[in-house]
C-alpha cells in the first residue's frame, strides 16, 4: 500500500512539473509591455489594413486560462486600443484544437496571438500555423516560450521584468523588431 502511495506521489510531482505554467509576471504588467512591442514592430503596421487583430488562445473550461483571458481583455479595453494609427481589434479565440488557430485567422486575419496557459492541445501546432500565416506570437508563460518556439514573453529577473524575443521564430514569423527594442531585450535564437 505505501509502495502504491509513493508512485502515485511521484507521479503527481512529475505531471506538476511537465504542465508548470506559472505566470512570472502578472497579466496587468505584460500588457502593457507587449503593447510597448507591438510598436516596435516594423512589419505590423504596413501589413494591417488600419487594424490589428490580437487574438487571446484561451481554453474556456481552464480556470487560470479562463482567468489570463478575461485579465487581458480587462487590460487591452480602454486602454491599449491603437498602435500607432491602427485600432486593435481584440479576438477571444476558445481553443479546442490547434486548428481552431486556422478557423479565426481565415475569418479576421490575425496579426499576434497571445497565447494564455492550455491543456492538452498541441503547441508546437500552434506555433507551427504562426509561421504558416504570419501570426506574431507571445506566451503569457515563460515556459512555453523555452519549450515551445514562440516569438517573445515576459519573464522576471531579479526584481524586474524582462522581454524575451526569439529571434529566430520572430523572423519565421515575419516580424522585424528594432534594434532599440533588442538592445533592451534578452534575445535567443533557438
Amino acid at each position: 500500500m505505501m509502495k502504491y502511495l509513493i508512485y502515485i506521489l511521484i507521479m503527481l510531482v512529475i505531471i506538476a512539473n511537465v504542465h508548470s505554467q506559472d505566470l512570472q509576471v502578472p497579466i496587468n504588467v505584460q500588457v502593457p509591455i507587449f503593447n510597448k512591442l507591438f510598436h516596435y514592430e516594423r512589419n505590423l503596421v504596413k501589413r494591417s489594413k488600419k487594424e490589428i487583430y490580437v487574438g487571446i488562445v484561451y481554453q474556456n473550461h481552464l480556470r487560470k486560462s479562463l482567468h489570463c483571458r478575461n485579465e487581458c481583455q480587462k487590460q487591452f479595453t480602454g486602454v491599449y486600443e491603437y498602435i500607432g494609427d491602427n485600432k486593435i481589434k481584440i479576438v477571444d479565440i476558445n481553443i479546442t484544437d490547434p486548428s481552431d488557430l486556422n478557423i479565426y485567422y481565415s475569418h479576421v486575419g490575425l496579426d499576434i496571438i497571445i497565447v494564455c496557459p492550455l491543456k492538452q492541445i498541441d503547441i508546437n501546432e500552434i506555433t507551427n500555423i504562426c509561421k504558416n500565416k504570419n501570426i506574431i506570437s507571445f506566451a503569457l508563460t515563460p515556459a512555453y516560450f523555452h519549450k515551445y518556439p514562440f516569438t517573445a514573453t515576459i519573464e522576471k529577473e531579479m526584481d524586474k521584468s524582462r522581454i524575451t524575443i526569439n529571434l529566430k521564430s520572430a523572423k519565421e514569423e515575419g516580424a522585424n523588431f528594432s534594434s532599440k527594442l533588442l538592445k533592451l531585450s534578452r534575445v535567443v535564437n533557438k
